[in-house]
């Protein structure tokens, strides 16, 4: 954007001009993050079936009384569960920085 793009006015209506487009630039692009924060969840919900089904092939193993191997897939389990944190501690994150960015914006 260019000095030549703006409106053909007095100097504090041409800033304001710029500063009004550039607050439409910012809720466009927080809608988008919106958008893409409820894909992300998708995913989450997603990886919430696989760990069930996980969960139900162990109590089959349990069954058949094979000890050792149910406690080894236990600490893999573990493990993507740390994974899984990690993402939620991502998105907490994220928005986050969205509640910075609106509150920059309203003054």
């Amino acid at each position: 954007m260019t000095l030549r793009d703006a409106p053909s006015v007095r100097d504090g209506q041409v800033t304001n001009w710029f500063n009004l487009k550039s607050l439409h630039d910012v809720h466009l692009n927080l809608h988008d993050n919106n958008i893409n924060l409820n894909d992300v969840n998708r995913e989450s919900n997603d990886i919430n079936l696989n760990l069930n089904d996980i969960n139900l092939n162990l109590n089959d193993i349990n069954l058949n009384d094979i000890n050792l191997n149910p406690n080894d897939f236990n600490l893999n389990l573990n493990d993507i569960n740390l994974k899984f944190n990690d993402v939620n501690l991502n998105l907490n994150d994220f928005n986050l920085n969205l509640n910075d960015i609106v509150l920059d914006n309203i003054t």
